[in-house]
C-alpha cells in the first residue's frame, strides 16, 4: 500500500522501501550503483540536469527532515529521540553521493538488507506522523500531476501565443518551467515545492506592475487568475494552502 503522507520524512521512508523492492537481490544491489538506482526510480538519466537535481533533492531529505521536525516539535528529548537514527540516514546520503553500490548504501542504515525492519525506516514512520499531525498533506494522485501538468503547459502555450513585450513573456516562460519542474520532482520535493513556485510566478508579477498592466490589456490576466484559482484547487490541503491561492487573487487585482 503506497503511503499517502506528503513530508520529507514520509518522502524519504518511501524512497528507502521502495530502493530495497525494486532491487531485492543482493547481486543486483552489489552491481547497481546507488546513484544509478535512484536515478531509475525517478526516471531520469543519471548524467543529465534532472539526473543531477535528483540526487541534489535527495541528499537534501535527511536535512529536510530534521528541519521540519525542528519547526514543529519543542521537547528537545522528544526531537532528539525522533531524530536518533537520522545520522545514519545521512551516511547513506554520503554512499549515494559518491556513487557507491546500492548494497553499500542499504548496508548503512540495514545491515543484512533488512530494511522494512531497520531502525531509520521505524523513525522515519514515526518522524512522518508527527508532521502529518502538524501540517496535514497527502501525496498527489498521478491524475492530479496530470492535471497540473496540462494547466502549466497550457498557460505556456496562451503565453507564447499572446503578443507580449519579449522580456514579460521570458519572466513568464522561466517561471513557468520551474513549475514544470517541479511538479516532475514531487516525489523528491513534495507539493510544498510546486506551491513555491506558484507563489514565484506571481511574485515575480506584482514586482512589475508594468507586466500586468500589459497581462490586463491583452486579457490574459484573468487567464493566469482562473489557472492560479485551478492549480489552488488542485494543491489545496488544509487552511495554508487555501490561503495562497486567496493571496494569489489579491495580488493579482
Amino acid at each position: 500500500m503506497p503511503l499517502q503522507r506528503d513530508n520529507p520524512a514520509a518522502r524519504l521512508q518511501a524512497l528507502l522501501l521502495e530502493l530495497h523492492t525494486t532491487h531485492p537481490h543482493e547481486q543486483h544491489r552489489q552491481r547497481n550503483t546507488a546513484w544509478n538506482a535512484v536515478c531509475g526510480l525517478m526516471d531520469v538519466q543519471p548524467e543529465s540536469p534532472a539526473g543531477l537535481q535528483a540526487i541534489a533533492d535527495t541528499v537534501r531529505l535527511p536535512d529536510d527532515v530534521a528541519d521540519a521536525i525542528s519547526a514543529h516539535v519543542e521537547d528537545e528529548e522528544e526531537r532528539d529521540h525522533l531524530l536518533e537514527s537520522l545520522p545514519l540516514a545521512r551516511s547513506a546520503m554520503t554512499a549515494l553521493a559518491s556513487r557507491q553500490p546500492l548494497l553499500q548504501m542499504i548496508e548503512t542504515f540495514a545491515p543484512g538488507g533488512a530494511v522494512h525492519m531497520s531502525g531509520l525506516v521505524r523513525d522515519l514512520a514515526s518522524c512522518s506522523r508527527v508532521l502529518q499531525r502538524a501540517t496535514p498533506s497527502s501525496v498527489l494522485t498521478d491524475e492530479e500531476l496530470d492535471r497540473l501538468r496540462t494547466l502549466i503547459t497550457e498557460l505556456m502555450d496562451q503565453v507564447i501565443s499572446t503578443n507580449l513585450d519579449a522580456d514579460v513573456r521570458l519572466l513568464l516562460i522561466t517561471h513557468l518551467q520551474k513549475m514544470l519542474e517541479a511538479v516532475q520532482r514531487v516525489r523528491l520535493g513534495g507539493r510544498a515545492a510546486i506551491e513555491e513556485e506558484l507563489d514565484a510566478v506571481i511574485g515575480a508579477l506584482t514586482r512589475r506592475p508594468e507586466s500586468v498592466a500589459q497581462l490586463r490589456s491583452t486579457g490574459l490576466l484573468d487567464k493566469i487568475k482562473a489557472w492560479a484559482d485551478a492549480l489552488n484547487g488542485i494543491l489545496s490541503v488544509g487552511t495554508g494552502s487555501a490561503q495562497l491561492g486567496q493571496t494569489v487573487m489579491r495580488a493579482l487585482e
